[in-house]
């Protein structure tokens, strides 16, 4: 706090206490002196308050400067400038009660002693009230200005946790995306190139959006889509791919790169090893004040041990994960919303599939998180929002090995 600050709050304060006791005078000596007016009031209540004014730079200063705790020296100086503040302000009370016209005759001294005798143990009282209540004021703002400071550590270990594990995407998005070009070198090397190509705009993509922790639905879907459709070079007819979002969705913010590790489960894990193939679905849709996303594949499902593991999951996310991705799937969402989220992974079976049917192999996904949006300002528009107007795609099949 500024020292102008301090200053002016102090004299506000006691100005504030001198008149109203100058008000309590008012109000009770008029009964035992007949006479007393406000005039009397003022000349015996507002003075004492306005020295006190002066004086308290002496405590606050020490209790800022040296305040008061196991040690003795702190102890000690308040003690000896306690007594010089109630020799002062026996000094000064004498002065201005001369100037009104009492104390005729007396000394300095003298008056001096005789004003310190009447009041010095309310004195040493409000010397007291004045230092612990600037301690507990210093207290009270290095306390919040800790806290504003640990505030801003946890946001920074948050947003550096945050890149970490969106850098921990990046390489294994890559590494599976190369791998997939690998196998078309030799086989259709045309489709090999557009694949890097394709692949170079992905990372380009993502290299722009780096710093961004949220990207709007039409982005993520879009990011989600290209790689979709690198993979389907590779598998051809054995993948099917279904995109699909409520009209109206696609400006909702989502955390950047959270539906590709999704797609990529459903592809590798799912998919991949099923000699006929199969389809992956991304559905997403508002519920409310919550966007919902499923990704759903009718594959080979989760392992008999892994399924029995991975319930329903609520807040936290439930389970283990299938290989890196879900598990930085799950983590990021913690992250990024605490419990006010909802992460499962389980067998198809327990879900309605995609077709509508029961009991079918294959695994589900559903993420649900807080629906909201970025506008501007000043247009009333969203600032993100691609200007698509689909709300449904299907990524066609091409030949593949």
């Amino acid at each position: 706090m500024r020292r102008s600050r301090i200053v002016l709050l102090v004299g506000i304060a006691w100005l504030v206490l001198g008149i109203l006791n100058a008000s309590r005078l008012r109000i009770l000596l008029p009964q035992y002196e007949p006479g007393f007016g406000w005039r009397e009031a003022w000349i015996w209540g507002l003075p004492d308050a306005l020295l006190w004014a002066v004086l308290s730079a002496v405590p606050i200063f020490l209790a800022r400067r040296r305040p008061l705790g196991r040690q003795a020296l702190p102890w000690l100086l308040h003690a000896v400038a306690a007594i010089l503040v109630v020799f002062l302000h026996g000094l000064l009370d004498y002065s201005v009660s001369r100037l009104m016209g009492n104390f005729v005759g007396v000394g300095v001294w003298d008056g001096t002693m005789t004003r310190v005798r009447e009041s010095y143990y309310v004195n040493l009282l409000v010397y007291s009230l004045v230092v612990g209540i600037t301690q507990y004021l210093v207290s009270a703002e290095e306390l919040r200005s800790e806290r504003m400071k640990r505030d801003e550590l946890d946001a920074e270990l948050s947003k550096a946790r945050l890149q970490a594990l969106r850098m921990q995407i990046r390489p294994h998005f890559v590494m599976n995306a190369l791998n997939t070009v690998a196998g078309l070198v030799e086989v259709d090397p045309d489709a090999a190139r557009s694949n890097l190509r394709r692949l170079g705009d992905l990372m380009r993509a993502s290299a722009l959006a780096k710093d961004a922790s949220e990207v709007t639905l039409d982005r993520e879907l879009a990011f989600t889509r290209d790689y979709l459709e690198i993979e389907q070079a590779r598998f051809g007819d054995r993948l099917r791919c279904h995109v699909t979002r409520e009209e109206g969705t696609g400006e909702c913010l989502v955390p950047s790169l959270i539906l590709q590790p999704l797609v990529e489960n459903a592809v590798v894990h799912g998919v991949s090893p099923k000699p006929e193939g199969g389809t992956v679905e991304v559905r997403c849709r508002r519920d409310g004040d919550r966007l919902r996303i499923e990704v759903v594949d009718d594959g080979v499902g989760l392992p008999e041990t892994d399924a029995t593991k991975r319930g329903a999951g609520t807040g936290t996310g439930s389970g283990s994960s299938t290989g890196i991705g879900i598990e930085n799937v799950r983590r990021r969402v913690v992250a990024h919303y605490g419990s006010d989220h909802q992460f499962e992974l389980r067998p198809r079976s327990a879900s309605t599939a995609t077709n509508g049917k029961m009991g079918e192999p294959g695994t589900y996904v559903f993420l649900s998180i807080p629906y909201r949006i970025t506008v501007d300002p000043q247009s009333g528009s969203d600032v993100n929002s691609d200007t698509t107007s689909s709300s449904e795609s299907s990524i066609a099949p091409r030949g593949g090995v």
